[in-house]
């Protein structure tokens, strides 16, 4: 089943990209992100103040410029390959919309067990859909209780819907 942009990513409104910026700050280290692109399975392109595109990735917790403009951003993206499928998964998005999972307006997909951990897959059994708070606020919190976490400790996280 093929996926298109729709399928794939988002642009998020001021509120949620300002709430993005704000929630991950702690990560970032920066105050002059502008998210524009929000991709469906948690991750978040934004702008600095000198025009550089960085990568946030929500579900790992991780950001690193990725494009020194907008349109080299946009360029990268229009070419496809393997950034495109790293940033986006349209084929992990395919095998979601197979298993019945299909993300509507204002959702996305959130990993349950996320990536920073060892038992982590690419599965669609592993993803759930739910709100763009969700995931993209919820993670920086989560990611927050995990901070200073030495690798390797055991833990233990509930689901709670």
């Amino acid at each position: 089943m093929a996926v298109g942009w729709r399928d794939n990513a988002f642009q998020p409104g001021k509120a949620l990209a300002g709430a993005i910026a704000d929630r991950w700050s702690w990560l970032t280290k920066r105050g002059d992100l502008e998210p524009f692109l929000c991709s469906m399975l948690g991750d978040v392109f934004a702008a600095d103040g000198d025009g550089q595109v960085h990568w946030l990735c929500c579900s790992a917790a991780d950001v690193r410029q990725v494009a020194a403009s907008r349109a080299a951003f946009d360029a990268i993206c229009a070419r496809g390959g393997d950034e495109v499928d790293e940033w986006f998964g349209p084929k992990l998005i395919a095998r979601l919309h197979a298993a019945g999972k299909v993300a509507g307006p204002g959702e996305a997909y959130m990993f349950l067990t996320l990536p920073i951990f060892a038992e982590c897959s690419f599965e669609p059994e592993n993803f759930k859909v739910m709100s763009v708070n969700d995931v993209f606020i919820g993670l920086a919190e989560i990611h927050q209780l995990y901070l200073g976490i030495p690798d390797g400790t055991k833990v233990r996280h509930w689901i709670v819907d």
